[in-house]
């Protein structure tokens, strides 16, 4: 992921250039943690690759629920098609129950 310029940890980065700073603002709960990294980043001593680390933990903790859920889906699939045959019914019921009042 583009982040800025390149440039070197001990060199300041500005804060709101840095796409990942607007996603650890967006994804990351720890508000703390997040003004810490901005505050480190614009000063000196933070690398996009810190900041990069701390948004793909954060992702992955937020994403790891919906991958178990796809997981388990995954391994029962006779019932992710019973409940898509089941949407379809209804859909092809409500199209039609929709073209009889028009």
């Amino acid at each position: 992921m583009y982040a800025d310029p390149p440039r070197a940890a001990n060199e300041p980065g500005k804060v709101e250039e840095n796409p990942v700073s607007a996603y650890l603002d967006a994804f990351d709960l720890d508000i703390g943690r997040v003004a810490d990294l901005k505050r480190r980043y614009a000063r000196r001593g933070v690398g996009n690759r810190e900041l990069k680390e701390r948004l793909a933990a954060v992702l992955d903790e937020l994403l790891a629920p919906m991958r178990e859920r796809r997981a388990a889906y995954e391994r029962n699939m006779p019932q992710v098609r019973d409940a898509l045959e089941h949407g379809a019914r209804r859909a092809r019921a409500r199209c039609r129950d929709d073209g009889d009042a028009a």
